[in-house]
């Protein structure tokens, strides 16, 4: 049975509350539809940081045994260990890797083709948001190691340049 993003969240935001008894296994039904994270790997996307908060941290522990090589799968088709990459690259390539993968993080996210994100313009000119910023902030901190703010990413500095500045800054390319 298909329903929407709201009643789902609304479901959610009910029979998540600790404080509330369990329920008798006649009384529920499973979830269906959550991807877990070492298939979401192998498919080479991102995990989004909600997905590594505590109501889905036991989703990290799951289908480890079917899929032991799921890390290795997802590298090869484009997952990337992007401190390690940071870490090993010049300041040019690091710069260069870091502005692609912005440009890729900003289609993934606002379900465009990366061709046309202009790293020439600043963020908010491919037409995004606040919440889009905070996502990108989380996203800096985590895998580029920056840790830019949402004023800075909403601001006219050109993705190109934060780019720049991220690989300048990245604790991962600190010695």
């Amino acid at each position: 049975m298909e329903i929407t993003n709201e009643k789902f969240i609304a479901l959610l935001n009910f029979y998540c509350i600790p404080k509330l008894p369990l329920l008798l296994r006649d009384d529920v039904q499973p979830v269906i539809g959550i991807e877990l994270p070492t298939i979401t790997v192998t498919k080479g996307v991102d995990i989004h940081h909600t997905m590594r908060g505590p109501m889905f941290s036991h989703l990290f522990r799951m289908g480890l045994g079917s899929h032991p090589s799921a890390v290795d799968q997802g590298a090869a088709k484009g997952s990337i260990d992007r401190p390690v990459a940071l870490k090993s690259a010049s300041a040019e390539d690091a710069a260069a890797m870091i502005i692609e993968w912005i440009a890729h993080k900003i289609s993934h996210i606002l379900d465009i083709s990366a061709t046309v994100i202009e790293t020439d313009s600043p963020f908010h000119a491919h037409e995004s948001d606040s919440l889009v910023a905070v996502d990108m902030k989380n996203w800096f901190v985590n895998e580029i190691g920056m840790n830019f703010t949402v004023f800075d990413i909403m601001g006219n500095t050109p993705i190109k340049q934060m780019g720049v500045m991220a690989a300048e800054k990245s604790r991962f390319r600190q010695v």
